[in-house]
């Protein structure tokens, strides 16, 4: 499991062994035929975050911008 799906606040680490509950969803990664969405330590679910609140303003994002040469442009440059 991404420690993204530990349902806990602030750094999310859990110790080996430690007992957990976890939802799963059926998704061929990796050579495995499920992936963990959610796992918590507690004995009761905890309720999924408002949409709004999911990234905080602390989180990481990111932007890419791809751009193409002109094909014309291109074909110059496979020929040396």
């Amino acid at each position: 499991m991404h420690f993204s799906a530990i349902a806990m606040p602030g750094y999310r680490q859990l110790a080996a062994g430690q007992s957990v509950s976890f939802r799963a969803d059926a998704a061929v990664q990796d050579g495995f035929s499920f992936r963990a969405v959610k796992v918590w330590t507690g004995d009761v679910e905890p309720a999924d975050p408002p949409r709004s609140q999911r990234f905080s303003e602390g989180a990481y994002h990111s932007h890419v911008v791809l751009t193409f040469d002109e094909p014309e442009r291109a074909r110059e440059f496979d020929d040396k």
